[in-house]
């Protein structure tokens, strides 16, 4: 599973997320890259990765949901 924590007044997440995790319908999420999804991520609302995302796992988007790398 990846790591979030609050230092210094920042939000900062691991480099690799190993678990399953859901982004729900209305929900939305964004985790800064370089990351590597390795679990099974399923998106239903909006997932959003800053720099790049290297997916060795699955990555399952819903009708509406949407996943963007910028």
């Amino acid at each position: 599973m990846a790591t979030l924590k609050l230092k210094d007044g920042l939000v900062q997440n691991s480099n690799s997320f190993t678990g399953d995790f859901t982004v729900d319908t209305n929900d939305r999420s964004m985790a800064v890259g370089p990351i590597t999804i390795s679990g099974t991520a399923t998106v239903n609302g909006s997932f959003t990765v800053m720099s790049e995302v290297n997916i060795t796992g699955t990555v399952n988007i819903g009708s509406n949901g949407t996943f963007d790398v910028r």
